[in-house]
């Protein structure tokens, strides 16, 4: 089994098409049919969410300026740029789910991918995109 620092590799279909792993999918409740696809605030992946939880998330995006108010306009603009890039989608019967041709052409996915599930949403990044932030990222950071 590829340990967490590789994720799953997964090749996306010629409809845009990403088959979850069953391995992933397996931690998410049977009824859960309907996805949250977005495109990350880096714009180097994409997130996919069950609904509920992409609320928690796009509302946590405001706790350190105090919370969202909707009469804040730059919360209110800011809120609706990130809304507008989500894509609500339904898994068919073989977990696969649509990612839109914007979405692969923001994150960079064509051919293979690699997949992983981070807390409580799923992330899908170009591998090779994945492979070179990966080299970057030093865990040791967290431990200093």
């Amino acid at each position: 089994m590829p340990n967490a620092q590789n994720g799953l590799k997964r090749k996306l279909d010629a409809q845009g098409r990403l088959s979850l792993p069953t391995s992933i999918m397996k931690r998410f409740p049977e009824d859960i049919k309907t996805f949250v696809v977005t495109v990350s605030p880096r714009e180097n992946c994409l997130y996919i969410f069950e609904p509920e939880a992409f609320e928690d998330w796009l509302n946590s995006l405001f706790v350190a300026d105090g919370g969202y108010c909707p009469t804040n306009l730059k919360h209110a603009d800011l809120r609706s740029k990130m809304a507008s890039r989500a894509v609500y989608t339904d898994r068919d019967n073989n977990d696969r789910i649509v990612i839109t041709a914007e979405q692969r052409k923001c994150a960079e996915l064509d051919g293979e991918v690699t997949v992983f599930k981070n807390i409580n949403y799923i992330e899908v990044w170009s591998t090779k995109c994945w492979d070179e932030h990966n080299k970057l990222v030093d865990v040791m950071s967290l431990f200093s």
